[in-house]
């Protein structure tokens, strides 16, 4: 009986460092997949904790950062929530220092072309509108003003668009506005031409305000007349002085000592009759 103990001995206590050694490999095995387990989701763990104690567990165990987690602080909503959400829509176009781009859109529509300005009329002198050819119809061609400062307007007639440009042969004896209104200044007989820098349009203005008598008078003022009809017969009546005659134009129409007119070429010319205190003015035009 004393050999059956002895012999059975050495085997329990070799069955006894078996299970010891079995206890380790598996407490080892635990360790190492505890390890691979933190190694491979430490980080989402300690996010979760993060979440879930809403930041307390950073307080409690130092952490104050934690891998792949915006550690900024919630912007609370209006409702007094928290989210983590920037307020408001940010504008695509907004710059990064808060301005925004100088880009022009592609759909933008195009900026509206500036109005052209309305032609002015072409500034011009009397010499320059004179030489121009005739072509513009006028509302008169001849009229009298008596005092000074009294008016009279000139129209334009038929299919000229203008703009025109107004004239006065002597802005002294009479003065004449951008709309073809003749004012009178002084005595005199002068003419108006108006022009729209192609043709031209004449009227004759005279200007009786104390020089020449009232009471003097022409048997005609204007009168239109061939070279083929021949010399015409000038009168002046209510003037006892002798009358000396004269024409602005020799080449359009002569004038004896006699007041006779003769007609010379194609034009106008103005016939003067003038004495001692006045004068008087006819025009005389010669067709072609």
């Amino acid at each position: 009986m004393e050999k059956n103990y002895q012999d059975s001995q050495p085997r329990t206590q070799g069955g006894g460092g078996s299970a010891f050694i079995t206890f380790l490999l598996v407490l080892i095995i635990l360790l190492l997949s505890g390890l691979l387990v933190y190694l491979r989701y430490g980080d989402l763990i300690m996010n979760r904790l993060y979440q879930f104690t809403d930041g307390k567990i950073g307080a409690e165990t130092g952490v104050t950062s934690l891998p792949g987690r915006d550690t900024k602080p919630p912007v609370e909503d209006t409702d007094g929530g928290a989210s983590d959400e920037p307020p408001g829509d940010v504008p695509s176009d907004a710059m990064p220092d808060g301005g925004t781009s100088d880009e022009t859109p592609d759909d933008a529509a195009p900026p509206e072309p500036e109005p052209e300005p309305e032609p002015t009329p072409a500034v011009m002198d009397y010499a320059a509108a004179k030489a121009l050819p005739d072509g513009i119809a006028l509302s008169t061609h001849d009229f009298t003003l008596r005092t000074l400062g009294e008016s009279a307007t000139i129209r334009v007639k038929g299919g000229s668009e203008g703009p025109f440009t107004w004239v006065s042969q002597n802005p002294s004896v009479a003065s004449v506005d951008e709309n073809g209104k003749v004012t009178a200044v002084s005595h005199g007989t002068v003419n108006i031409i108006v022009t729209d820098g192609v043709k031209k349009g004449l009227c004759v203005a005279r200007m009786i305000t104390g020089a020449a008598s009232t009471a003097a008078k022409l048997n005609t003022t204007d009168f239109t007349r061939t070279v083929d009809e021949g010399e015409y017969h000038l009168k002046v009546s209510g003037v006892e002085a002798d009358i000396r005659w004269t024409s602005d134009n020799p080449s359009v129409a002569t004038v004896d000592a006699d007041g006779f007119v003769t007609p010379v070429g194609k034009g106008q010319a103005r016939i003067r009759a003038s004495w001692d205190g006045g004068y008087l003015i006819c025009v005389v035009r010669v067709p072609g």
